[in-house]
């Protein structure tokens, strides 16, 4: 599991991300929290997962790279949007991979 240097937090959990962060890290539960990645299918542009799916063996050897964390589903789809409005006005691309990806420096 990779994080992202400038990950997108919602509001309503930016005071705890680091607590979140590092819950998550240790495979703890975190109720109601939903993780952004960069998409597995290099087709798509983000996955959107509950939190606790990250301690299934399957998703451990993913590697993925979570660029995003909110508190509920719809604050999820929230940030997705704001991610994707940020990226394009950037770049005039929908992108991420690339984005992300220019922004790390790989």
């Amino acid at each position: 599991m990779r994080w992202y240097k400038h990950m997108w937090i919602s509001d309503s959990i930016k005071k705890k991300r680091w607590l979140i962060c590092k819950k998550i890290q240790y495979g703890k539960l975190q109720p109601n929290i939903y993780v952004l990645t960069l998409a597995l299918n290099e087709d798509n542009l983000i996955d959107i997962y509950p939190s606790y799916i990250l301690r299934q063996p399957y998703y451990k050897r993913q590697n993925l790279m979570i660029i995003g964390i909110a508190k509920g589903y719809d604050e999820a789809i929230n940030l997705v949007k704001d991610m994707i409005e940020h990226i394009y006005k950037e770049t005039n691309s929908t992108n991420v991979r690339d984005y992300i990806m220019k922004e790390k420096g790989e």
